[in-house]
C-alpha cells in the first residue's frame, strides 16, 4: 500500500468514526469534512439525553405554548446551527450516491452472511451495538463471525463456500433474542430502525464515500480537493484561484469560411444579382496564447461604363473588389463579445443565415453549459469545505451572540487563515445581479442574497421549486432565448453537431459538418443577407446580442463578481453536479423521468429512515438536529427567517412553522407516495437532455440515477453472473476489467465522461474510432484540432451524411440512459446490459470501502472481485495511459 493510499484510508476511518459516533443523519453533513470530533454537542450541547419517539407525541404538544420564549433563546445560538443545517440539507437533496451506496452496502453484507464470513472488526462493532453474529446448530445459536461450513481456498484473497455435514454455510444475526437469517437480512433492514442504526455504526456512514479512492479520483477530475485553504490565504483569494478568473472554454478549431470572389449584377441598375464564394480555412484558438484573426469579406467595386467615343452610358459592371483584409480581435482577451464573434464567424453556413444562427446558438449554449458546470462544482466544493471545517471544530465561535439569524455571517470563526464568516456573509449578503430573461431576451436585475435564490430556498425549506423562477438559469437558457427572439426551433440534428471536449479545467468546442466539398467560384451561393447580418464576418446579430451577458456571466465572471441570487443558483447547480459526479463513481447514469422518480423515491425512503434513527437516539428537545421536535422548529424558523425582515416578523412566522414540524415528526415519516418531495424530483424543461431521453434538474443538470430493479437477489441472478464472467477476468485474487468489454465501455464513456451529458463529447468520438468506409468516398468530416484530442480527421460511415444519429450515442451519453426506451442497451439480455455494469461498479465500490473501513483486505469477496476495487484500478490505468500519451 502506498503512503497516499494509507493516508486516504486513515482519513476515511477517522472521518467515519466521527460520523458513526453521531447518527447517520449527522454523518450526512460530514461530506466534505476532515476528521473533527463529534459535532453533536460540541457546539451547542444536547439539552437532554437520549430517548425514543414512542409515546412522546403526546408530550410534544404542550411544548408548543412555550415555543415563543424558547425561540428567543435559541436565536442567539443560531450562528453555529445554520451553516451545519445548510450543508446537511444540500447533501440530503443532491448527494444521490448515498441511497444506492446504502443498498449496495447491505447487499455486500448479506452476501458475506450467506458466504459464511463477516470480518472480525465489523462483528465486534455490531456486538457493541447489540447485534451478535453467529450460526445455528439446530435450535442453538453459536456466536462466531465465521461459519463452520466455510472452506478457505489456497489463495488467501479468494474464499470458496459450500455446505458440509454440519449444515448451512450462512451466518445469522441475533438481536433482542430474535434471529435474522442471511436470506431475511436485506428485507429486514429496510424497516428495522434499530438494526439499521447498529449496522450503520458498525460499517460506515455517508462520509466514507467522500474519502475513498473513487472520491479522490472524482475531486481530482473536477479540479479541486478537500484541502483548498492554506494558512496565508483568505476565502476570496482561494476561491478566485479555485474558480479561475478567465474563460476556460475556447473555440479551438479549423473551420471553413466563405469569401466572395465574383458577382453577377444587373447592368442597367448596378444591383448585385448573385455572389459567388470560395472556401477559405481559418484557425481559431481562444484558449491559446495567440491572438485570433478574422478574414473580412471582399466588397465589389461597381462602376458605370461609358462608350469611349461618344460617351454614351453602357451600363454598370464589376471592375474589381476591395482587398481582402485580416483583422485581429482578442478572443483570448477575456471579453464575451470577442468570444462570440469567433463563434459566429466559425459557424457560418453556406446558403442559410438561419442555420448559421442555429449553429452559433448551439455552440454558445455548449460553452455556457460546460463552463457553468465547471464553475458551479468548484464554487460548491469550496464553500462546503469551509462550512464542514467549521463544523468539524476548526475554529472558534464568536462572542457576538447578540446577533439574530439574519446576521449569522458575523460569527467570526477562523481556521487556517480562511474565515467562515466570509462564507456566511457571502450567503446572507443582499446584492444585485443581472440575468437575461429567456422569454424576452432582455436583461433584468435581481436583488437578494444567495440564500434567497429559488433553488437554494427550495432545498433548505423542503419545498418544490417553481420552474418559472429558475428558467433563466437553465443550461438551455441560450437555446430558449434565441428561439424566442428568432421565432424558430433549433432541431436535434443541429444540437448534436457541436462537439465538446475537456481536459482538466480547460475545455474546447468544435463543430461536426457533413460537408467535404471543394467550393470553387460559382458552385455555391450564399445569401447576401448573411453578410449583412454578420457585418462581413464580424458578430453583430441582434438576437445573439441578447445572450452576451449570459456568456459573460458564465465564461468570464470571477468569484468576486458572482453574487446574490445568481450566485445562489450557481451554488445549487454545483451541489447537483458534484452529487452527480460522485454518484457516477458508483456507476450512476442519466435516467428517464420514470427511472429518476423511482430512484428518488428510494432516496427519500433512506433519508426518512435516517431521520427515524436520529429521533430514536435523541431527545425531542435536542436542537442540534433538524429531525427532533425542537430542532425541526429551530431549523424551519431559521429558513423562514431568510425572507423575513425584523425580529417581530421572525417570531410571527412561528405559527406556520409549527404545524409542519409536528406533522414531520409523526410515525408516517416514511415516503410512501409515488411522488417524492425532493428538489431533483421537479424536472426542468431540458431540451438538450430530452434529445437523449434523460431527465434534468430544475436548471437542467443531469439527474444521476440507479436502477432500482437490480438490488434484491442480485448475487443469485444468473444474468448478472454471466455479465461478470464476460467482462471481468481473474487470476487468483487479481481481478481486472477486460479490455474492450461492455463494462470497459461503460466506465470509459459514462463514468469517466468529463463533459455535460447530452452534448457530443469529442474525446469519446476519438476513442470510439469512427473511420471512413473503405469502399466509399469521404462522406463526413469531424473537424480536427479540438484541444489535444483530434490530431487526425475521422470519417463517418457511408450513407451517414444526413443521418442525425451518425454521431454515436456513446458520445452524447444516450447509450447509457436508464430508460425503458433504451431497453436493448440498458437491460435486454441480448445487449450490453449496462444495468449490470452499473450494479457491478456500485457493489465493487461498496465492498472496497467496507474493506478499508474494517481493515481486512480479504473480506467481502464476491464473484469477479478480488483484492482491491477492479474499477478503481482500471481508472488509474486509464489515467496513467493518458498521461503517458500526452507526455
Amino acid at each position: 500500500m502506498s503512503a497516499q493510499e494509507a493516508s486516504a484510508q486513515n482519513e476515511l476511518k477517522k472521518a467515519d468514526e466521527s460520523a458513526s459516533n453521531e447518527t447517520q443523519a449527522d454523518s450526512g453533513s460530514q461530506g466534505f469534512s476532515y476528521s473533527g470530533g463529534s459535532t453533536s454537542g460540541s457546539k451547542l450541547g444536547k439539552l437532554a439525553g437520549k430517548g425514543g419517539m414512542k409515546g412522546k407525541v403526546k408530550k410534544i404538544l404542550p411544548i408548543v405554548a412555550t415555543l415563543g420564549i424558547i425561540l428567543l433563546v435559541v436565536l442567539f445560538l443560531g450562528g453555529n446551527f445554520i451553516p451545519d443545517a445548510i450543508l446537511t440539507r444540500f447533501i440530503e437533496e443532491t448527494d444521490v450516491q448515498y441511497a444506492d451506496g446504502t443498498q449496495s452496502k447491505e447487499l455486500v453484507f448479506q452476501n458475506a452472511m450467506q458466504s459464511g464470513k463477516i470480518p472480525s472488526n465489523t462483528a465486534e462493532r455490531l456486538e457493541q451495538e447489540g447485534v451478535t453474529v453467529g450460526y445455528m446448530e439446530g435450535d442453538t445459536f453459536i456466536a462466531s463471525n465465521i461459519s463452520p461450513a466455510l472452506i478457505a481456498s489456497n489463495d488467501d484473497g479468494i474464499t470458496i463456500y459450500g455446505d458440509d455435514e454440519k449444515g448451512d454455510t450462512a451466518l445469522v444475526l441475533k438481536m433482542d433474542d430474535t434471529i435474522i437469517t442471511a436470506n431475511d437480512f436485506y428485507d429486514e433492514i429496510q424497516h428495522n430502525v434499530k438494526l439499521y442504526d447498529a449496522f450503520t455504526k458498525a460499517t460506515y456512514g455517508r462520509a466514507a464515500y467522500y474519502y475513498d479512492e473513487k472520491a479522490q479520483q472524482v475531486f481530482k477530475r473536477i479540479g479541486t480537493s478537500r484541502n483548498n485553504f492554506s494558512d496565508d490565504e483568505d476565502l476570496d483569494e482561494t476561491m478566485d484561484k479555485l474558480m479561475g478568473d478567465k474563460n476556460t472554454v475556447g473555440f479551438q478549431d479549423t473551420t471553413w469560411h466563405y469569401m466572395p470572389v465574383s458577382w453577377d449584377i444587373d447592368p442597367s441598375t448596378g444591383v448585385i444579382l448573385k455572389t459567388y464564394y470560395d472556401k477559405v480555412q481559418d484557425d481559431f484558438d481562444c484558449n491559446g496564447s495567440n491572438v485570433s484573426s478574422i478574414i473580412n469579406w471582399r466588397e465589389p467595386i461597381i462602376q458605370a461604363q461609358y462608350d469611349p467615343v461618344d460617351g454614351a452610358f453602357l451600363g454598370y459592371a464589376v471592375v474589381g473588389s476591395t482587398d481582402m483584409t485580416i483583422g485581429e480581435y482578442g478572443c483570448n482577451g477575456a471579453n464575451a463579445s470577442g468570444y462570440m464573434r469567433s463563434i459566429s464567424q466559425a459557424n457560418m453556413s453556406p446558403g442559410s443565415d438561419e442555420q448559421t444562427i442555429k449553429n452559433t446558438t448551439d455552440s454558445l449554449k455548449s460553452a455556457d453549459t460546460t463552463s457553468k458546470e465547471q464553475k458551479s462544482m468548484l464554487l460548491y466544493a469550496g464553500f462546503m469545505e469551509s462550512i464542514s471545517r467549521m463544523k468539524a471544530g476548526y475554529g472558534k465561535a464568536s462572542t457576538e451572540t447578540d446577533k439574530i439569524i439574519g446576521a449569522f455571517g458575523t460569527m467570526g470563526a477562523t481556521y487556517g487563515g480562511s474565515k467562515i464568516n466570509d462564507v456566511m456573509n457571502k450567503l446572507f449578503e443582499t446584492q444585485t445581479s443581472r440575468v437575461v430573461n429567456i422569454e424576452t431576451g432582455e436583461e433584468e436585475e435581481l436583488r437578494g442574497s444567495m440564500l434567497e435564490a429559488p433553488s437554494v430556498y427550495a432545498i433548505l425549506a423542503g419545498e418544490k421549486v417553481d420552474l418559472g423562477d429558475v428558467q433563466d438559469f437553465s443550461s438551455d437558457r441560450i437555446l430558449y432565448t434565441i428561439e424566442n427572439k428568432e421565432g424558430t426551433t433549433i432541431d436535434n440534428d443541429t444540437m448534436k453537431k457541436t462537439l465538446v471536449t475537456k481536459t482538466d479545467k480547460k475545455s474546447a468546442l468544435g463543430r461536426f459538418t457533413n460537408e467535404d466539398k471543394d467550393y470553387a467560384p460559382g458552385n455555391q451561393q450564399i445569401t447576401e443577407s448573411m453578410g449583412n447580418n454578420y457585418n462581413h464576418g464580424n458578430y453583430s446579430s441582434s438576437s445573439l446580442n441578447s445572450v452576451e451577458l449570459t456568456i459573460n456571466n458564465s465564461l468570464y465572471q470571477t468569484y468576486n463578481e458572482t453574487v446574490g441570487i445568481s450566485a445562489g443558483e450557481l451554488l445549487a447547480e454545483g451541489a447537483v453536479n458534484v452529487g452527480k459526479e460522485l454518484a457516477k463513481a458508483s456507476g450512476a447514469a442519466a435516467g428517464s423521468k420514470e427511472a429518476a422518480t423511482a430512484y428518488l423515491k428510494l432516496n427519500n425512503d433512506v433519508i426518512a429512515m435516517d431521520a427515524e434513527v436520529d429521533r430514536m437516539n435523541r431527545s425531542p428537545l435536542d436542537i442540534t438536529s433538524k429531525n427532533t421536535f425542537l430542532g425541526s422548529i429551530m431549523y424551519k424558523f431559521a429558513v423562514a427567517s431568510i425572507k423575513s425582515g425584523g425580529i417581530l416578523n421572525k417570531v410571527a412566522s412561528l405559527s406556520r412553522v409549527t404545524n409542519f414540524t409536528i406533522a414531520s415528526l409523526l410515525p408516517a415519516a416514511h415516503a410512501d407516495d409515488d411522488e417524492p418531495e425532493a428538489y431533483l424530483a421537479t424536472f426542468g424543461n431540458c431540451k438538450t437532455l430530452e434529445t437523449i431521453g434523460a431527465a434534468g434538474s430544475p436548471t437542467c443538470s443531469m439527474v444521476a440515477t440507479f436502477d432500482t430493479t437490480t438490488y434484491k437477489g442480485i448475487y443469485q441472478n444468473s444474468e448478472f453472473q454471466s455479465f461478470i464472467n464476460e467482462n471481468i477476468e481473474c487470476n487468483g485474487s487479481n481481478c481486472k476489467v477486460k479490455e474492450n468489454s461492455n463494462l470497459a465501455m461503460y466506465v470509459n464513456y459514462n463514468e469517466e465522461r468529463n463533459t455535460p451529458i447530452g452534448l457530443s463529447d469529442a474525446a469519446i468520438m476519438e476513442k470510439y474510432q469512427i473511420q471512413k468506409n473503405e469502399e466509399g468516398g469521404v462522406i463526413g468530416r469531424i473537424i480536427g484540432k479540438i484541444g489535444s484530442f483530434f490530431a487526425n480527421l475521422f470519417k463517418l460511415t457511408e450513407g451517414a451524411e444526413n443521418d442525425p444519429n451518425s454521431i454515436p450515442d456513446e458520445a452524447t451519453g444516450k447509450a447509457f440512459v436508464n430508460s425503458s426506451s433504451n431497453h436493448e442497451r440498458w437491460s435486454d439480455s441480448g445487449g450490453p446490459q449496462y444495468k449490470y455494469a452499473q450494479r457491478y461498479i456500485s457493489l465493487a465500490r461498496a465492498a472496497e470501502t467496507m474493506r478499508q473501513y474494517d481493515g481486512d483486505e480479504t473480506a467481502y469477496v464476491f464473484e469477479g472481485f478480488g483484492k482491491g476495487d477492479p474499477i478503481a484500478r482500471y481508472i488509474n490505468e486509464l489515467y496513467q495511459d493518458s498521461v503517458a500519451t500526452n507526455n
